[in-house]
């Protein structure tokens, strides 16, 4: 299930560049940290929040503090060639930090584009006899939704969209104030 949380317009593209700035993101894991204090109690339901790495990292420590978790976990898979805008290539696991004693968890992505490394991850946990029991992102890609998940059951909340075509710019992994119409890194 698809669920867009809060009420956040979306995202401006200028020539397919979005400059994602911290305002965004601060307003974003704000309302995340929210949607999971409604739905779950983290600690009696033994649930670990979970960032896939390398994007999902930020969010992953933003929304430790905002909702009062020490203890966090990542996944670190890569699934782009390069840092060249859409260089993708087959997802690949590299490492994590999973909590053995926790069967249940919360994942945090930047940004789903196609669902791949959403899958994937989702997959590898089952494997370690864990339940997803919900992701958020920031960002999806408005064609995400047409895609059909291998992993029908999950609940996929996000607060902001892009279109196909654009190429998302963060503000911790690049200075956005440097990046104009006809940026090309």
């Amino acid at each position: 299930m698809l669920n867009k949380i809060g009420i956040k317009n979306d995202l401006q593209s200028n020539n397919k560049i979005v400059k994602f700035d911290y305002e965004n993101y601060i307003d974003a894991c704000y309302i995340i940290a929210n949607d999971i204090k409604k739905k779950f109690e983290l600690e009696k339901e033994k649930i670990e929040i979970v960032g896939l790495a390398r994007g999902g990292l930020p969010m992953l420590v933003t929304l430790s503090h905002l909702l009062g978790i020490r203890e966090i976990s990542m996944i670190q898979t890569k699934m782009s060639n390069s840092d060249n805008c859409h260089d993708y290539g087959e997802l690949r696991f590299i490492s994590d930090n999973l909590n053995d004693d926790k069967g249940k968890c919360i994942l945090f992505e930047d940004i789903i584009y196609k669902g791949t490394t959403t899958n994937g991850v989702v997959d590898l946990l089952k494997k370690r006899n864990k339940k997803v029991v919900s992701v958020y992102s920031l960002i999806i890609d408005k064609g995400f939704k047409k895609i059909t998940l291998t992993n029908k059951d999950l609940n996929i909340n996000y607060v902001f969209e892009i279109t196909e075509d654009d190429w998302v710019y963060f503000f911790w992994e690049t200075d956005i104030r440097k990046i104009g119409d006809d940026y090309n890194e």
